[in-house]
């Protein structure tokens, strides 16, 4: 069984409805379905019912006056429970995009295909509209009863994470909902679903204003429902009373009858499946080789232990772990022993240190006043124990931080090592500023005596304490001070990125509450906290290392929690975790993590009091204080000098692209010539579409991607920061909706700003072009197609710039050596190589690569190559597996770091795109000397000539294609004139100076005027 919502394949049993059938849920996404649902959907009853008048019913006059509120007037869709019609291709495919909102009230948990529900009713939504659902929910906070005695037809009984699941993660949109319980009955949830973020800060804000008087109301209806029942029932509702706890109990036997037959199949089905894998282990050729062994085994069984032992602590010592299985064992031993003698398990007898290096220090200014303009606003404490080698990368990483209000203590912590010491004052004499201080322990130190000597010395409000090992991305304590400062978060920690030894990346819970915390720490040792809260808690306290180590920064996570503080976890890997060798927090002497826990417990047993923890959940939740709109830290601006302009270039993503080829290389250029860049992104994208981060990051530090870090109720308030705390000249949107709706508000606000927009294409963004043409000053085209579009759309001609795009001739120059190229490409031994390279999507059509293949000739040496990501990627390896190409003839490479290996090799680029503007990849293709064959559409008729370098076919015309490749595989000649020829091209036309010379000249004369 396949979970709906998420795919994954592990279930629990959930439930036994009141008829018996049994309900399994998803172990990931919690998503709980029928185990054995109607084939037929004939079995789901209902009608499609368009406008807002069939929504009078009394159980939908909600939905109705809720629809009327967010779309006042405009074509609204409600679907009853349908006939299966709504998973209908040629149904959706008929209304695509045709309605302003649809809504679906008891509707998808009746369907067959509870996301399939979700996906049609968002295809046939206009860009901007919205979907209002309503579905039974499986809820912690009422009793699920009601939809297990419900209707028999009902199929999924979803949770919230199951619904996000589907909605946020399987298909990209924006969800705003809520629970509701329903008075004596279950839990419902009610959500909007949108396309875009402008669309859904619209909607989460009726949400925040409706959501509290729904829930009061639905409080008060509880209240007068509980009052005025009659205090002595009658005989007759005593009979039905009586009637309805034997209905109930009779319900009870047959469901847990059924539990318990379930639970015998699924013991029968292991033991089949055990069986199953038994009886392939024992027929292999391993076991029946090993044979010998195990008789030897069996009739020496001491002699065998021994082995089996001394082959375990070998195995042990070469993966170094061989240590933390021996604290494994004695502390097994120790739990076995307790429970001998009839005992609880005895934990070792932990003490804290006295010393705890904290110095009299005179009371920081009052936290909710305007910070003094002489005391920085983050102080970063870095302890340094032996690592002087290491620990300048720690302190550049400070000092490369994209918020610069900040002063660095860095903390010789008595170091054992004279030349540590040694190190570490020549690094920072390297690094002397008014904003490093260097602090000297006159003896070794524990890590938390060293970070409460170096908090002693701070002045800043917030406090970040850094490992010398680690480092901190660029935006982290920018990031981090907007939550704390703005949301009103009082510790705010991120995602940890490994670099050393290992590359993992670990996010740790998004929300830790205390209760999360008791259970373990997952909160970062760089995270920024107040430093009233470090005062309040007492500091750090360090256990004796004679009785065994606990982390002394869980310690005071639990402490900050159990006083009140509020915690957030950025999902973005901000920290950089250095692995390598043996650390305190892997050594020898850190205690088992249960037995840190008892000690976590035990050493704040004093603030963790059940009125402590009730306020503790209390303040749990997110806060809510109104954004600050930077009030009280916009006093400086941030520091980062430029000789040039500033821009700040607001992109949807950082996808696997020839945009993103385009403008990184135009950063680079602008940088170096002085330019301060701001990136801004504003969707969320998964890893299946690549990531390019990577190559703007070597031209600018302040990248700022959204999704990744922030809520999207915050995005206005923290562009209103960027603004308010760098002079931004210019706003280049390049594609971004979320910017476009945005621009009227920071055009008011900045009368100077200046605006540029640039279009690949006639389609898409064209519309915001136009919707937002009174604040655009210059649109950039790349081909005369959108230039002449946008003349016919109103606009001025001076109001236009063609500049079209190019490539670096050198990088992109073709290979001497042919054999070099296949092989650096693993594709030694190809004949001609026929390459496809770019986004697996909808427009640019891979799947038509894979049809081209298929009709090429099987005995025609050609070898077929694809590169890139993106959201087909599922459908594409389906149909490579279905076209059944013989070994080596088809190559699908995925997401490369570097494309031009692949094109060196490759001797035909096939293109079959159905949308496409100028494309990068035909620019790198031409330059590399190799053939196109591209259909004909956007720019692609101007940027080479048909029959000089290649060929051009109608869109979707696939025997075209294949035709023109076996025509150039079939003659050698040809085709080595075509690769000349496009080189020549290249060098004509394409060289990628001429178009970087001239975006920044036009560039640089709008940021002026």
């Amino acid at each position: 069984m396949v979970c709906n919502g998420c795919s994954g394949t592990e279930f629990r049993h959930l439930a036994v409805r009141g008829d018996g059938a049994g309900i399994q849920q998803c172990v990931v996404c919690g998503l709980g379905v029928l185990v054995r649902p109607s084939a037929d959907p004939q079995a789901y009853r209902g009608d499609l019912r368009e406008s807002t008048e069939v929504l009078a019913g009394p159980d939908r006059q909600w939905a109705a006056a809720l629809a009327r509120l967010l779309l006042p007037e405009g074509a609204v869709l409600d679907i009853g429970c349908l006939d299966g019609d709504l998973l209908d291709p040629a149904l959706r495919e008929r209304h695509r995009a045709s309605f302003d909102a649809t809504t679906a009230v008891a509707v998808f948990e009746y369907l067959p295909d509870f996301r399939g529900g979700f996906e049609a009713a968002m295809f046939m939504l206009k860009q901007d509209g919205f979907l209002l659902f309503e579905v039974p929910l499986i809820s912690t906070k009422s009793d699920d009863e009601a939809w297990l005695q419900g209707s028999s037809e009902q199929i999924y009984y979803p949770t919230e994470a199951s619904i996000r699941q589907i909605v946020e993660h399987a298909l990209g949109c924006h969800l705003v909902g809520a629970e509701f319980v329903i008075p004596d009955q279950a839990s419902a949830y009610v959500g909007v679903v949108t396309k875009t973020p402008a669309q859904l800060s619209r909607i989460q804000a009726v949400f925040d204003c409706l959501l509290p008087v729904a829930r009061l109301r639905s409080r008060n209806a509880e209240t007068l429902g509980e009052t005025g029942r009659p205090g002595k029932p009658d005989a007759l509702s005593e009979t039905h009373r009586a009637l309805e706890q034997a209905r109930q109990a009779a319900s009870f036997e047959a469901r847990r009858s059924a539990a318990a037959a379930i639970e015998a199949g699924e013991l029968r089905n292991r033991l089949a499946q055990a069986t199953s894998r038994l009886d392939a282990i024992e027929g292999s050729a391993l076991w029946r080789s090993t044979g010998p062994l195990r008789h030897v085994g069996a009739r020496f069984p001491r002699l065998a232990r021994r082995t089996s032992q001394l082959a375990k602590l070998v195995w042990w010592t070469a993966n170094g772990t061989l240590m933390a299985h021996v604290r494994e064992y004695r502390h097994r031993r120790a739990v076995a022993e307790a429970a001998r003698g009839g005992l609880p398990a005895r934990y070792p007898e932990v003490s804290l240190l006295v010393e705890t290096s904290i110095v009299p220090s005179p009371a920081p200014p009052p936290e909710d006043e305007p910070w003094p303009a002489d005391r920085p606003l983050v102080s970063v404490v870095i302890p340094c124990f032996n690592y002087g080698h290491l620990i300048e990368e720690a302190i550049r990483s400070v000092e490369s931080q994209t918020f610069t209000d900040i002063e660095i203590i860095v903390v010789e912590g008595g170091s054992t090592s004279a030349e540590s010491r040694e190190l570490l004052l020549e690094v920072t004499r390297k690094h002397a500023s008014e904003r490093l201080t260097v602090l000297m322990q006159d003896k070794p130190h524990r890590a938390g005596a060293n970070r409460n000597f170096g908090i002693s010395h701070a002045r800043g409000k917030y406090i970040c304490c850094l490992d010398a090992d680690d480092r901190l991305a660029p935006t982290y304590i920018e990031k981090a001070v907007f939550l704390l400062e703005t949301v009103g978060y009082d510790v705010v920690s991120p995602a940890l990125q490994f670099f050393g030894n290992k590359l993992d990346v670990w996010a740790p819970d998004a929300r830790p509450t205390l209760d999360k915390l008791l259970i373990g720490n997952q909160v970062l040792t760089c995270a920024l906290f107040r430093r009233t809260l470090w005062s309040t808690a007492g500091g750090y306290r360090d256990s004796d290392p004679s009785t065994g180590h606990v982390h002394e920064d869980w310690l005071f996570w639990v402490r900050l929690a159990a006083l009140g503080a509020r915690f957030i976890n950025i999902p973005e890997p901000l920290f950089h975790y250095r692995s390598h060798g043996n650390t305190l927090s892997n050594s020898d002497a850190v205690l088992e993590l249960d037995a840190q826990n008892y000690q976590v417990r035990r050493f704040n047993s004093d603030v963790l009091t059940e009125e402590a923890m009730a306020a503790a959940r209390r303040r749990s939740d997110v806060p809510q204080r109104l954004p600050q709109s930077y009030r009280q830290w916009q006093r400086s601006q941030f520091a980062i000098r430029s000789a040039g302009p500033t821009l700040l270039l607001a992109l949807p993503f950082l996808v696997l692209g020839g945009a993103e080829r385009l403008l990184s290389a135009l950063v680079g250029h602008l940088a170096a010539r002085g330019w301060r860049v701001i990136l801004v992104t504003t969707v969320p994208v998964d890893a299946l579409h690549g990531d390019t981060t990577l190559w703007f990051e070597a031209s600018t530090a302040e990248i700022f991607q959204l999704p990744r870090f922030l809520g999207v109720e915050h995005w206005k308030d923290f562009i209103d920061h960027l603004f308010a705390s760098r002079d931004i000249q210019l706003l280049w949107v390049v594609g971004s909706a979320f910017m476009y709706d945005h621009t009227p508000a920071l055009k008011l606000r900045h009368p100077k700003l200046r605006v540029a927009d640039l279009l690949f294409n006639t389609v898409g963004h064209t519309a915001n072009n136009r919707r937002y043409a009174d604040c655009i000053d210059m649109t950039f085209v790349e081909n005369t197609e959108v230039r002449d579009w946008l003349l016919a759309a109103g606009e001025r001609a001076d109001g236009i710039e063609l500049i079209e795009s190019g490539v670096d001739l050198i990088e992109n120059a073709p290979t001497a050596s042919r054999e070099e190229a296949l092989a650096s490409a693993g594709l030694s031994g190809a004949g001609t190589v026929v390459g496809f390279f770019g986004r697996w999507s909808e427009e640019k059509d891979p799947l038509g690569f894979v049809e081209i293949a298929k009709r090429i000739p099987a005995e025609l040496p050609v070898t077929f190559v694809m590169t890139g990501a993106g959201p087909l990627e599922g459908a594409l390896r389906d149909a490579i597996d279905a076209a059944g190409f013989a070994p080596g003839r088809f190559h699908l490479k995925g997401a490369v770091p570097d494309v031009k290996p692949y094109l060196r090799a490759c001797d035909i680029l096939v293109l079959p795109s159905r949308l496409d503007g100028r494309p990068n990849v035909i620019m790198e293709a031409l330059a590399t000397g190799v053939a196109i064959v591209a259909s004909r559409v956007g720019a692609l008729p101007e940027m080479f000539d048909d029959t000089q370098q290649g060929y051009l076919c109608a869109a979707g015309d696939y025997e075209c294609f294949a035709e023109r490749i076996v025509g150039l595989a079939s003659n050698g000649e040809v085709l080595a004139r075509f690769k000349v020829a496009a080189r020549e091209l290249a060098e004509e036309r394409l060289d990628i100076r001429v178009m970087l010379q001239a975006y920044e000249r036009r560039l640089r004369k709008l940021a002026a005027t």
